[in-house]
This record gives C-alpha cells, sequence and structure tokens, in this order.
C-alpha cells in the first residue's frame, strides 16, 4: 500500500503551490508541493524580501530617458511596463493548465485504491469526511478572498500613490526651476537638479532597498527642504508664493512617498499560501474519501474493472486540482505586483516622470548616471 501512497500524494500536491526549492530561481516564486516529497534541502520564499531587493521594481521605462537625453522625445511604447520576467505568466498557459487537469485525473484512482481499504476498515470515516468538508471549505473560500481582496486593494495602492507622487514631483520640479533661475541663483538651482535627478533616478532604476538606503544617507526630498527653507531668509523668496507651493509640494511628496513604501512592503508571508495550499489539498481528500467509500461499498476485487472508478468521477477530481492551482497561482501573481500578469500599470507615473525629466534637460547635459551606465552598457552591447 505504501508504494501506492507516495505517487497519490505526489498527484495532489503537485498542483499546489508551496516553498521554493534551491533549485528554483525565487523571481517566480512558484513551483510544485511535490518538490517536499523529492528534496527536504529547501528555503521558504521570502517574499518580503524579493520585494524590498527587487530591480523589477521600475516606474518607467530607461528607452525614454535615454531619448530625452540624447536631445530627442519620448515615444508612447516608452510609456509601457517592463517586460515580463521569463515564467512568471506559465501557470495561464494552456498546456499548465491541461498537465495539471491530466495529472489529476490519472492520479485519482491511484489515491482510491490507497484509501478504500481505509474506509472498508472504519466505517466512521465517510461521516467524518461528510462532517468535516463543508467546515474545509469555508475556511478555503474564506481565506481565498481574504487573500485576493488584500493583494489587490494593495496593488490599486501602489499605482495610486505612486501617481500621485510623480505627479507631485513633475510640478515641482517645474516650479523649482522657475523660482531658482540659472543666471541669479545657480547654486539653489543646482542643488534642487541634483535632487529631483535623484528621485527620478530612484523611481526607474532603484530597487526599494536601496531607495531606504538613499533616504537615510542623502535624502532627495530632505535637501529640497533645506534649499526651500533656506529661501525663506531672502525677502525677494519669502514673498514669492511660489516657494510656498513648493514648501507645500514637498510635504505632500513625502507623505505619499512613505504611503508607497509602506504599501511596497505589504507582501503576504509564505505561511499565508502554505495554508491555502494545505486547506486546498484537504478539500481534494475530502473528494477522494467520498468515492473511497463508494469503491469500498461494492466490496470490488483490487486491480478489476470494478475497482475503477467512473470516468466521470476522475474527469471532476481533473477539474478541481486544476481550479485549485489556477486560483492559487493567481493570489501568488498578485503577491508580486512588480512582475507577472497582474502588475502594477506604470504609464501613467512613466508620464510625469518623462516630463519632469525633460524639464531638467537643460541642466543635465551629461544626462543622469543610470542614463549615462545604460548607454555605455547599450554601446558594449552593440560592439559585440
Amino acid at each position: 500500500m505504501l508504494p501506492l501512497l507516495v505517487p497519490s500524494v505526489v498527484g495532489i500536491l503537485s498542483f499546489c503551490p508551496g516553498p521554493v526549492p534551491t533549485f528554483v530561481a525565487p523571481s517566480s516564486g512558484r513551483c510544485s508541493l511535490a518538490a517536499i516529497v523529492a528534496d527536504e534541502d529547501m528555503y521558504y520564499m521570502d517574499f518580503g524580501l524579493v520585494s524590498r531587493e527587487q530591480q523589477g521594481r521600475s516606474y518607467a521605462s530607461v528607452s525614454g530617458f535615454l531619448r530625452i537625453a540624447s536631445g530627442g522625445k519620448a515615444l508612447p511604447s516608452d510609456l509601457k511596463s517592463p517586460s515580463l520576467v521569463k515564467g512568471s505568466q506559465s501557470w495561464l498557459s494552456n498546456e499548465k493548465r491541461l498537465q495539471d487537469f491530466a495529472l489529476g485525473v490519472v492520479s485519482y484512482p491511484l489515491l482510491l485504491s490507497v484509501l478504500a481499504p481505509l474506509v472498508a476498515a472504519n466505517g466512521g470515516v465517510n461521516e467524518l469526511s461528510a462532517a468535516f468538508l463543508p467546515a474545509i471549505s469555508i475556511i478555503f473560500a474564506t481565506l481565498l478572498s481574504l487573500t485576493l481582496s488584500i493583494e489587490y486593494s494593495r496593488l490599486t495602492k501602489i499605482q495610486d500613490v505612486a501617481t500621485s507622487e510623480s505627479a507631485s514631483l513633475a510640478l515641482l520640479t517645474r516650479l523649482l526651476l522657475n523660482l531658482f533661475p540659472a543666471d541669479t541663483q545657480p547654486e539653489r538651482r543646482s542643488v534642487v537638479v541634483g535632487a529631483l535627478g535623484e528621485q527620478i533616478e530612484t523611481f526607474v532604476r532603484r530597487s526599494r532597498g536601496q531607495e531606504l538606503e538613499h533616504i537615510l544617507e542623502n535624502d532627495p526630498y530632505g535637501r529640497l527642504t533645506d534649499v526651500i527653507d533656506g529661501a525663506a531668509a531672502v525677502s525677494e523668496f519669502n514673498v514669492d508664493g511660489r516657494r510656498a507651493r513648493c514648501a507645500e509640494l514637498v510635504g505632500v511628496l513625502l507623505q505619499t512617498r512613505t504611503d508607497r513604501l509602506a504599501s511596497e512592503s505589504l507582501s503576504l508571508p509564505e505561511v499565508h499560501f502554505q495554508i491555502l495550499s494545505a486547506t486546498g489539498i484537504l478539500l481534494l481528500v475530502g473528494f477522494a474519501l467520498t468515492g473511497a467509500a463508494q469503491l469500498a461499498g461494492g466490496n470490488p476485487t483490487f486491480g478489476s474493472l470494478a475497482s475503477l472508478p467512473a470516468v466521470e468521477s476522475c474527469l471532476l477530481f481533473g477539474t478541481l486540482t486544476a481550479t485549485f492551482n489556477l486560483m492559487l497561482s493567481f493570489a501568488l501573481d498578485l503577491n508580486q505586483p512588480f512582475e507577472g500578469a497582474y502588475q502594477v500599470r506604470r504609464s501613467a507615473a512613466a508620464t510625469n516622470l518623462l516630463e519632469a525629466r525633460l524639464l531638467l534637460r537643460p541642466d543635465l547635459p551629461d544626462g543622469l548616471p543610470f542614463e549615462r551606465m545604460a548607454e555605455r552598457n547599450n554601446q558594449t552591447g552593440g560592439a559585440h
């Protein structure tokens, strides 16, 4: 019986996302729970760490900034989100759905062959499963609904606050450049241009972890605050309404940045998806117990045609396992808002950032550091 138990359990577990084995790249965050049976040397996916160190967080494509730095203008194609990570949408493919369905169909008879003798030996198992399944179904549905609600709210919050922050940044850029002309206020203008350029680079190239380090070391918004407050001592700026507007905008930017960073950090932990997987497995096992009770009631001889479940039952079990895996993969995809099928839409934020960069072009003839690096990489790649 034990040799049959292993493939049966593996067949069910293969549909549920879970801990990531050492041979799976952490960028995808998905794998089969069957790896638990095959390999005990594993680590658990730290979605918080992935979110903090993720370089693909970029809110705008580098290509548009390179065009502006070279004297051109951005194109509509520059407003698209970054390219998807390879394999991040594999769970949506028809091949993957068909594979899950086929594995469920094949595993169902094996699972019944294991459970039927247990049910026959203990007649109370069927009554227990009948009372147990409704409670598990409610738990699974409630937890899945709560998971999707939390993740979708987080995704929309990130999108909203990032768009708001980038729009305020573009407006602040326009106001500060007009407030501090290059001919009369070169020092203040130089500080302002440097701080604004660094914040744009943060949106485009830095991970959340790098942004937090940069805030601790040399906060761009803090430097802008110092320049604006310092200008209050000069009478011409003290009566200029634009200075007060700039000071107010910096306060708004600090608040929206705090909201954005907080929302980006609110990824659900790995254990949350393990609980979802466990409840899904219990539902599948409960369905199999019902079929095993019917099979045991007929007292079939093992290996005979009578010991095989109905084709309709196999197809239904395959459909259930494929559907559970699809929903769990959907939840995992939403938990990573900067990659996959469901991710933050960046076109509005990219538009605002490109507008701010265009305003800074006369003051940055050599471009921003990330633009120069990207240009060198392009030249190096072209040389090869």
